[in-house]
């Protein structure tokens, strides 16, 4: 199987397969043939951090990666990003000149780990870089489970959001969408016109105070100023279902419920993938102890006996489910690095 290299490279699974390794692993090897590679990082557990020995100290950045801490001899231009909603929001501050209206204390509410705006920033995060042109290939590591839908959705929350319904309340607001008015309070509620949305601030203003509905008010009409850079992010949804821009890599491991849970992540991004959609079995470990001769009957033969029918069993059952499936050995080093090196020479193989 010859997998070529694209603009995208994206890596998705449940949590505890190995993703970001895989993912790394994937960039490494691309690094080592000579293509300028980005790695991203859209997964709050930052498990990158420990797989490339990077710290936080400027979250957001791009990191340069030292591939000789894989023992790895080639030269290559990798470079490394923990995905920080936080820093995605200030260059949009500077690119729309609403420095002053993003410091709204929703905004740093927001743009938290966890905070609601990390899959859309992500969105706006991989665009930006594939715009610059700086990168052969963009290998995405993304959240586990229901974050990577929500990261797939992101892009409809976009146009969702600016729907003509969004600027109908904004009028109703008695904002005017101009730099000069943002930012300014004043007798919000009275201004109203429509009565469903006057009812909603209304409730607001009586549970959390009239401070809190101004903040609310001035960061929506923020973002609204700032829609070109959302707007644009909506162009990377068509990128991802591209055959020619993207491959997808579904990563699962030797446990039948990580099997189940990926045929389940599947089905709900089955209008993203395409022909290129890979499904990595990952952390197998039958092919190695094929070999391994124990007393017959003996516990060391039934242990093995039952491995290596497990994985026969589940390598069955992912052929039911997908059309190209990868696999890679269990690789039984505490070192991350080490771990990385080791898959990167598997991808030599396919």
């Amino acid at each position: 199987m010859s997998i070529t290299a694209k603009k995208i490279e994206i890596f998705c699974g449940t949590g505890g397969v190995g993703k970001t390794t895989l993912a790394t692993s994937r960039a490494v090897y691309l690094a080592t043939k000579n293509k300028k590679v980005l790695l991203i990082t859209i997964d709050p557990a930052k498990r990158l951090k420990q797989v490339l020995g990077i710290n936080d100290e400027k979250p957001g950045q791009l990191h340069p990666v030292d591939l000789s801490i894989f023992k790895n001899e080639g030269v290559g231009n990798l470079k490394a990003l923990l995905m920080h909603p936080e820093a995605t929001m200030r260059r949009l501050a500077v690119k729309h000149s609403l420095h002053d209206e993003f410091k709204n204390p929703l905004f740093q509410i927001f743009t938290k780990p966890y905070g609601g705006m990390n899959e859309i920033m992500a969105l706006l995060e991989l665009q930006y870089h594939l715009e610059s042109n700086e990168f052969d290939t963009i290998v995405l590591d993304t959240p586990p489970g229901k974050h990577f839908i929500d990261f797939l959705l992101g892009a409809r929350r976009i146009n969702n959001f600016f729907d003509k319904i969004y600027v109908d309340i904004f009028m109703h607001l008695g904002k005017k969408i101009n730099h000069s008015e943002v930012g300014k309070s004043g007798k919000i509620l009275g201004m109203l016109v429509n009565t469903g949305v006057k009812k909603l601030l209304t409730y607001l203003a009586k549970v959390t105070g009239a401070e809190f509905v101004d903040y609310f008010v001035d960061a929506v009409s923020s973002i609204y100023l700032a829609k070109d850079s959302f707007i644009k992010g909506l162009s990377l949804e068509l990128e991802l279902k591209k055959v020619e821009s993207s491959n997808w890599y579904l990563v699962t491991s030797t446990e039948h419920n990580k099997l189940k849970d990926a045929i389940s992540l599947s089905k709900k991004a089955s209008s993203f993938d395409h022909e290129d959609h890979y499904v990595i079995i990952n952390k197998c470990l039958a092919e190695d102890i094929h070999d391994w001769v124990a007393p017959l009957e003996s516990v060391e033969d039934k242990i093995k006996s039952s491995l290596i029918k497990n994985e026969d069993e589940l390598l069955a059952m992912s052929k039911e489910h997908f059309k190209k499936i990868l696999k890679f050995k269990d690789i039984l080093s505490l070192s991350p690095q080490e771990q990385v090196k080791e898959l990167v020479g598997t991808w030599e193989s396919y």
